[in-house]
């Protein structure tokens, strides 16, 4: 798949929703950037009270990246001199955001913001659609809604007429190595007890709608779209990985804002799957971490369950050419992405229904953690609410 030139969310569970935008107010000022500073500053919250304010900045809604840290239980600290932000989990993992940059990373995987991180005062800002439907889901995993996974489809990209990147002077085609690799991924699942479903078993052609539509047929419980990559820069590679960006939020390196569509319904599924399915590539490989990226590509856009574009490489870059044509690290990758499906898989596990045993007590369903034993916090927030002069 052609990439362009390397540079540097709907709705979260029904409770977070309601205390983080139902009970939003507007600002009683104008945009942040031009309104006079506050002539006195809001109380703190009590122990235990979590208050997440906002203002607006270019016409979007920022929160306080200090705010997040404490509804986290996270230490935060700034660093003014290189313009960036660390929040550290009690764990001692870490997330930190820079200044008037979309890049952030979680416990060392890099991720694309929707709008850069912006600075009110002396505070570093996280637009609220990025908090919502990216940041949170991966630290608490909770508030996604649990479903269990028994089916996944596998989209070998390309195919037929369509050769998708080729190199070597056409020696090598995209198409090719995306069936040979999906293959491997669909043979593993079956070992580990998925149903798995192919969009292409051959190379034929299958067009974008047809491929959104044998998974709105078969309704498979994931979805995942297998790519390599290209570059006019051939020292260019690494793994990317892209899921839908959210409706009304810019796609990932344009300006074209997301629209409504089946795949916004599982932003937040989205978001934490992507983390731990590019965690798993990037642990498993060592390659280059290019990150997860939010773009409203038509195989993801359309395909009303979760799922993700996972580009495995740079044809274009010789060396990442020739272990994507080896078979030993073909398999590698198969058993990361194997990784990444058990990993949600179990996180969003419904709790068992069976009854207790006679003469015991109900036991409660532990909370679930985030990846890394990242804590989830002592209460929800608070309304949020402006920040007022």
């Amino acid at each position: 798949m052609q990439n362009p030139p390397a540079h540097p969310t709907c709705r979260l569970a029904a409770l977070v929703t309601l205390l983080l935008l139902s009970a939003m107010t507007p600002p009683a000022h104008a945009a942040a950037s031009a309104a006079p500073p506050p002539k006195k500053a809001p109380a703190p919250a009590k122990p235990n009270q979590h208050v997440l304010h906002y203002v607006t900045i270019n016409k979007r809604r920022y929160l306080y990246l200090r705010e997040i840290a404490a509804f986290y239980g996270f230490h935060y600290q700034y660093h003014r001199m290189d313009k960036n932000v660390t929040l550290t989990s009690p764990q001692k993992e870490k997330i930190v955001f820079t200044f008037q940059s979309q890049l952030f990373t979680i416990k060392g995987i890099t991720a694309s913001l929707s709008y850069p991180v912006q600075r009110y005062r002396d505070d570093l800002m996280l637009e609220t659609t990025d908090f919502q439907e990216f940041l949170d889901p991966i630290v608490r995993t909770a508030i996604i809604p649990r479903r269990t996974i028994r089916s996944v489809m596998i989209d070998p990209g390309h195919g037929g007429t369509d050769q998708g990147a080729t190199a070597a002077k056409g020696k090598v085609e995209e198409k090719a190595l995306n069936l040979q690799i999906a293959t491997r991924i669909g043979n593993l699942l079956r070992q580990r007890g998925y149903i798995v479903h192919y969009t292409r078993t051959k190379d034929t052609a299958v067009t974008l709608p047809a491929r959104s539509a044998a998974a709105a047929k078969l309704k498979p419980d994931l979805f995942i779209s297998v790519h390599c990559n290209s570059h006019a820069d051939p020292k260019i590679n690494g793994i990317e990985l892209f899921i839908a960006n959210p409706a009304g939020v810019p796609s990932y390196g344009t300006t074209t804002i997301g629209k409504d569509c089946p795949s916004v319904k599982f932003n937040t599924t989205n978001a934490l799957w992507a983390f731990l399915m590019q965690s798993s590539l990037i642990n498993a490989t060592k390659a280059t971490d290019r990150g997860v990226k939010r773009k409203q590509f038509a195989v993801v856009r359309e395909t009303p369950t979760p799922a993700m574009l996972i580009e495995f490489g740079f044809l274009s870059n010789a060396a990442e050419r020739k272990k994507l044509q080896d078979a030993k690290y073909q398999a590698k990758l198969a058993a990361a992405v194997a990784d990444g499906v058990d990993s949600i898989a179990k996180l969003l596990q419904p709790p068992s229904k069976a009854p207790p045993a006679r003469g015991t007590p109900a036991a409660r369903a532990p909370a679930r953690r985030p990846p890394g034993n990242i804590p989830l916090p002592p209460k929800p927030p608070a309304s949020p609410a402006s920040r007022k002069p």
